[in-house]
């Protein structure tokens, strides 16, 4: 008797202790990090709003944009602890491209309390053209003419713009604990990311075909311009590096549209057919059949483009008239006529004139009168020098003055992109890149100003 009630005693201990402790269910895994949930895209980055929006601030206030005082720092951080985000930490955005055509993007938010983030939410709803919704089991808020998603979990917020909302909520909530993506990882572990306030970095695949591998940008401000301190990294190891010493510059002017001053050592360029870049500028060049093999034979690494203002220029042309026995004869006349200014010079080895014939071969390079057209440019003079060859619209050649930086000065849809090399190392190009600020405002802000 005393062994059956032992063995009831057991028996009862085991059930207790299967009660208590439940081996058959699974342990609820643990929940992702913020970071774990950053989802993947072509091009990533991180900013600072608060600082982004003191920085701005002077620009602000110089041209005048509307609303202003509710873009402070201090307003913003007020209206952040008020709705639940921490925007003392750093956003992180994603942005997504498609055949260099912007696809998608958002931004990812540190959230402190997301009851009142939803609060907050509710109150945009209302006073907007956002409604609420249901995607992948999240409560959604989204505008039908901007094609503007937000949602939010318990210490993430995301908002964002584009046609693919449920991949990235699908990645943002199936995210695991400690599985931040590869290229997030990279950027976030990257020590050059520490001191700047707006970062991006840019990894696809469409970069690999002009042989570059990732560009980064760190973005500061004044009233006036953004700046870019830009890296560009190579797939290989680089095509070129710095002249030392630099080379014949020319120096812009008030008319100067664009501007170009390069003195690149090319000599690895020369040698490898192989590399990204030979295969690019061949592959651009064979469609106007532009004798590439024989541009880099003879050219020996600096470049000066300057184009901007008007020349004046002589246009020959044949009119028919009567002389004084009303014979009908053809008299060559000339008319002066305004074209676009235009100055290049090249550095040239003894193949120069091998390039030359190529050009005139191939009918890209043609005579007319003592000048010469290259496929429909304006007349060009075009003069030889000892290790040079210069092409000009203007009636005197254009002085050249030796210089060791190597700039950029693009006009593109109105905007003057200024670029600066500082410098290379054996797969990196780095430098800076300036962009003025007021096309941009009176463009996205129109009422700025007044």
């Amino acid at each position: 008797m005393a062994k059956k009630f032992g063995l009831i005693a057991i028996v009862a201990i085991l059930f207790t202790l299967l009660l208590i402790f439940k081996p058959w269910r699974t342990e609820k895994a643990p929940p992702p990090r913020f970071f774990d949930r950053l989802p993947e895209a072509d091009i990533i980055g991180k900013t600072n709003i608060l600082d982004l929006s003191r920085s701005l601030q002077g620009t602000m206030y110089y041209y005048k944009t509307p609303m202003r005082e509710f873009l402070t720092n201090e307003f913003i951080l007020s209206q952040s602890k008020t709705y639940g985000l921490d925007l003392q930490k750093p956003a992180f955005f994603f942005i997504n491209q498609n055949q260099w055509e912007l696809e998608d993007m958002g931004i990812m938010c540190i959230v402190a309390d997301s009851s009142k983030l939803r609060l907050g939410l509710d109150k945009i709803r209302v006073l907007s053209s956002m409604r609420d919704t249901t995607i992948l089991g999240l409560r959604s808020y989204y505008d039908p003419k901007k094609n503007l998603f937000a949602t939010y979990g318990l210490d993430w917020f995301l908002l964002y713009q584009g046609n693919n909302p449920k991949n990235v909520f699908k990645k943002i909530t199936t995210a695991k604990l400690n599985e931040i993506p590869p290229k997030w990882r990279d950027f976030l572990n990257s020590t050059s990311y520490l001191n700047s306030g707006t970062i991006l970095q840019m990894k696809f695949p469409a970069l690999n075909d002009y042989g570059i591998e990732s560009v980064n940008l760190s973005m500061t401000n004044d009233s006036t311009s953004a700046y870019f301190e830009t890296a560009v990294y190579s797939t290989d190891t680089l095509w070129f590096s710095l002249k030392k010493g630099g080379g014949p510059s020319y120096k812009t002017q008030e008319f100067t549209h664009n501007l170009i001053n390069l003195h690149l050592d090319i000599s690895r360029l020369k040698n490898n057919p192989e590399e990204p870049f030979f295969k690019l500028i061949s592959k651009l060049g064979g469609k106007i059949h532009f004798p590439v093999n024989a541009f880099l034979k003879a050219w020996d690494g600096d470049i000066a483009v300057r184009q901007g203002g008007f020349h004046i220029s002589k246009e020959y042309y044949v009119e028919s008239e009567l002389d004084e026995n009303f014979n009908v004869t053809e008299v060559q006349k000339s008319r002066p006529v305004k074209v676009p200014g235009y100055s290049i010079y090249l550095s040239t080895n003894n193949y120069r004139d091998y390039f030359l014939d190529q050009l005139m071969t191939r009918g890209l390079l043609t005579e007319d009168g003592d000048r010469y057209r290259f496929i429909f440019s304006p007349p060009l003079h075009l003069e030889k020098g000892t290790n040079n060859l210069q092409l000009h619209t203007s009636t005197f050649t254009p002085k050249t003055e030796r210089d060791s930086i190597n700039q950029v000065f693009v006009r593109y849809n109105y905007y003057r992109f200024e670029g600066v090399i500082d410098s290379t190392k054996t797969k990196g190009v780095y430098g800076k890149i300036r962009v003025p600020l007021d096309h941009f405002v009176n463009t996205y802000i129109p009422e700025a100003g007044k």
